[in-house]
């Protein structure tokens, strides 16, 4: 309410559609909620990182993947966790994915108490924040039956050539 110059009481309204921010503000909702869906279904690593390796933000959808102790991820670098080895392939990685653009893979072994396990990582740069998106992925299992396969094609064909007398005939 104002007064206006002869005393009198003027009333001023000023409408705002608002039906569009509210609409914007349902999408971002919703997205937030899908990707925190993902998240918690995908049982990968997920790290965002500064383009030289140091730990902005990270989630690990099932905890037993995650082979760090979350205190002291954020603002440490990839070298602090990893061997010297596998910090040179995520460092040259995460340059190719900063020069060339997309998404670039690759896989690298770790040594674990329980053995040797392996991983594949996805690497994609985020050039207007100037970050970088890590994924990782225990590949242990499928690398081990692969691995098993192999071998047991290799043994299979040794020991069929062994019976057919194609080779090693002095071992019968």
């Amino acid at each position: 309410m104002f007064y206006n110059e002869a005393n009198e009481c003027e009333m001023y309204c000023i409408d705002v559609d608002l039906s569009d921010v509210k609409k914007a503000q349902a999408q971002a909702v919703m997205k937030d909620d899908l990707l925190k869906a993902v998240f918690e279904t995908n049982p990968d690593l997920f790290f965002l990182m500064t383009e030289d390796g140091v730990f902005i933000n990270y989630h690990a959808g099932d905890s037993k993947t995650l082979y760090v102790t979350p205190t002291g991820i954020i603002g440490s670098n990839i070298a602090d966790f990893l061997p010297d080895k596998v910090v040179a392939r995520f460092l040259a990685y995460i340059a190719q994915a900063i020069k060339l653009g997309g998404i670039v893979s690759f896989e690298y072994e770790l040594a674990m108490p329980t053995g040797a396990s392996y991983f594949e990582a996805r690497v994609s740069h985020l050039p207007e924040h100037k970050q970088v998106v890590l994924i990782i992925r225990d590949i242990t299992e499928q690398y081990k039956a692969a691995e098993l396969i192999r071998k047991q094609a290799y043994y299979d064909t040794f020991i069929r050539r062994i019976l057919s007398g194609g080779c090693c005939q002095s071992l019968l």
